[in-house]
């Protein structure tokens, strides 16, 4: 996934609470180095659980953590 279909992704979505801000924040600001990292890392860097991640990643058409990260 490249930056540009992150964010084509996360324009579709409506009502964004502010847990998805910060979640759409970091990824923004870390986006070259998400492949590297542990959910478990970033979960504690954003102050969230594993399973927020995870429904944010449901939320913009994926499986989870591991299949964002995933090359496409």
């Amino acid at each position: 996934m490249n930056k540009t279909e992150f964010f084509q992704r996360v324009a579709q979505l409506d009502n964004l609470t502010a847990t998805d801000r910060r979640v759409i924040d970091y990824l923004d600001k870390h986006f070259l180095s998400l492949p590297y990292s542990k959910v478990v890392d970033i979960c504690s860097e954003i102050n969230i659980a594993k399973s927020t991640l995870g429904r944010f990643m449901i939320k913009i058409g994926f499986n989870g953590f591991q299949d964002f990260k995933k090359p496409r």
